[in-house]
């Protein structure tokens, strides 16, 4: 990977970080959507009380909620319940920005490597955008499928998944340059 390559995907891995934590934390679009559970002392106590162990749970068994005398009672969709103290702030901010930083290398090498060639500022963003759309597909909506989300959080997740790639993508078109490798591109490569 090239330098301009590598402080890109540095860079973009940064902004997308910054972008997460502006939508997740600064913006109280997330509070509304995802909010407390009600009475959660005397829920996480039912669930200790049963024998809950840290894991994702589903409420009741899928195969419960498929019998006609429970199709319109109330289920969880997907639970996750953790014991004990979990991992502290300062440990997850350095796992998230090093994931980010991960995501943000892996997109500058794939943008210098196969965005289209030529197609200059908005042909790099493009492709970054079309990358975000693929994980949106194969996370959120995949997700809102199966587990039954509702809307709100479906749209919020994937407006977070492509404004991120959004962001990378801008910061990326801004210093990666198209790899000059012969297996890289066909045809001649021209200025952006």
């Amino acid at each position: 990977m090239k330098s301009r390559a590598l402080l890109g995907g540095i860079v973009a891995g940064i902004a997308f970080f910054l972008w997460g934590f502006l939508y997740w934390a600064a913006s109280p679009l997330s509070k509304s959507i995802i909010p407390p559970v009600p009475n959660g002392e005397a829920v996480i106590t039912a669930l200790q009380s049963a024998g809950a162990t840290s894991g994702a749970y589903i409420a009741p068994s899928r195969e419960a909620m498929e019998k006609p005398e429970n199709q319109d009672k109330p289920y969880i969709s997907i639970l996750i319940f953790r014991t004990g103290h979990g991992v502290s702030m300062p440990v997850a901010i350095g796992r998230g920005l090093g994931i980010s930083i991960l995501l943000g290398l892996l997109l500058a090498g794939f943008s210098s490597c196969m965005a289209p060639r030529g197609r200059g500022f908005i042909g790099k963003v493009m492709f970054c955008v079309m990358m975000g759309l693929i994980f949106a597909l194969a996370g959120p909506l995949v997700d809102w499928n199966w587990f039954s989300w509702p809307n709100s959080l479906l749209i919020f997740r994937v407006i977070d998944v492509i404004g991120g790639f959004t962001v990378m993508g801008l910061v990326i078109a801004a210093i990666v340059k198209p790899c000059d490798h012969k297996e890289c591109g066909s045809g001649p490569v021209v200025a952006a």
